[in-house]
């Protein structure tokens, strides 16, 4: 199973289901791989192109990872976490 379109924010404050009740606990499937929601997939999407081609964005390196993970090479999960926002980013936003 390829989970798209996750947010881990939403997850985590419970606005969505997490990775591991979706694939676990409702699904009962292995999974291959989480794509993060990305501005890089609608702009792949406008330009009539794979997103795994726009390896500097965060879904075309997901992608890249389900591929190999397809294929039977072992790589982490990435950009599944919430993240941290520095202390500037919590004062004024961002």
């Amino acid at each position: 199973m390829i989970i798209t379109r996750y947010n881990p924010e939403r997850a985590a404050a419970n606005e969505m289901m997490d990775i591991d009740t979706i694939s676990n606990d409702i699904l009962k499937v292995p999974l291959l791989g989480v794509v993060p929601e990305s501005h890089s997939v609608l702009e792949a999407s406008n330009h009539g192109e794979p997103v795994i081609h726009y390896t500097d964005s965060v879904a075309g390196q997901c992608y890249e990872d389900i591929v190999a993970r397809f294929l039977g090479e072992e790589r982490p999960l990435r950009h599944i976490d919430v993240k941290k926002k520095s202390l500037l980013q919590r004062w004024f936003g961002g």
